[in-house]
């Protein structure tokens, strides 16, 4: 669940919910407390937020599901990994990508994207 807070976008719950699932009354929504940001304007190259940064704007980036343009991509930077968010206008995140290296070791990378859209 997510909440919109001025220029935010903040994360209530990461758990997995059914999708017929009953939405939370108004009431709990507003108690909850932000478990972290996931977006934060403003929406260009620098802006930054918890450990993230906006690092690109108008990115091109390859789904199953199509090609995109105009991908916004931010970016959490660690010791030993990088962690990149692409998001796109009008479908949210579309890829995802987790680098890890460890010394001695190839670069391992986690990738979930975009395979398909259905309309409700």
């Amino acid at each position: 669940m997510y909440k919109l807070n001025g220029d935010e976008i903040q994360v209530l719950q990461e758990e997995h919910i059914e999708l017929d699932a009953a939405v939370p009354p108004t009431e709990e929504l507003e108690s909850m407390k932000p478990i972290r940001t996931y977006l934060k304007g403003p929406i260009e190259v620098g802006t930054t937020f918890d450990d993230w940064k906006i690092v690109e704007m108008n990115a091109s980036v390859e789904t199953p599901y199509q090609q995109f343009e105009d991908a916004v991509v931010i970016e959490q930077v660690g010791k030993d990994f990088v962690n990149r968010i692409y998001l796109v206008k009008d479908f949210g995140e579309v890829k995802r990508e987790s680098m890890m290296s460890m010394e001695g070791e190839d670069e391992f990378v986690v990738t979930s994207s975009l395979e398909t859209v259905t309309q409700p």
